[in-house]
C-alpha cells in the first residue's frame, strides 16, 4: 500500500498526505507551517515594550541585544541611510520572510523603521 503524496504549497517538498498541515487555507509541510505562525509584525506596540523591558532587565541598548546577524544587517542600513528588503535578502543571502522578522525586531528596538521614498519602501534608521 503505497502513501498518497502532495507538495507542500509553500516550498513545494513532497510530504506523505497524514502529514500534511493547513495554514491561511494551504497545505503546507511542517518547517512552512512554522514559519507562517512564527511569522513576527514590525507594527506591534506590545512588542516594543517588552524590547524595552529587556533593556531595563539586562541594562544593554538595543543594539548590544542584537545577534550578530542582526547587528549586521542594523549597520548596512545605518551606513548607507537606507535599504529595501529585496537589497537586504539579496546582500545577507536570506529569504523576504526571514529579513521581514529580523526588521521586526530592529522596529522592536527602534533602531529601524519603514519610510516611503518616491514610491518604494525602504528601511531607515529610526532617527531619520
Amino acid at each position: 500500500m503505497s502513501k498518497e503524496i502532495v507538495k507542500c504549497e509553500e516550498c513545494g517538498e513532497e510530504i506523505a498526505k497524514e502529514d500534511i498541515l493547513q495554514y491561511g487555507g494551504k497545505i503546507l509541510c511542517e518547517d512552512c507551517y512554522i514559519d507562517e505562525k512564527m511569522t513576527l509584525k514590525a507594527c506591534d506596540p506590545m512588542g516594543v515594550r517588552s524590547a524595552k523591558g529587556i533593556e531595563e532587565m539586562t541594562g544593554k541598548s538595543g543594539v548590544e541585544s542584537l545577534t550578530e546577524e542582526q547587528r549586521e544587517i542594523y549597520e548596512y542600513i545605518k551606513s548607507n541611510h537606507r535599504a529595501t528588503k529585496e537589497e537586504l535578502a539579496n546582500k545577507f543571502d536570506l529569504s523576504e520572510k526571514e529579513i521581514e522578522n529580523k526588521f521586526a525586531i530592529l522596529r522592536r528596538y527602534e533602531l529601524v523603521k519603514g519610510k516611503q521614498i518616491n514610491d518604494k519602501i525602504y528601511l531607515v534608521p529610526f532617527a531619520e
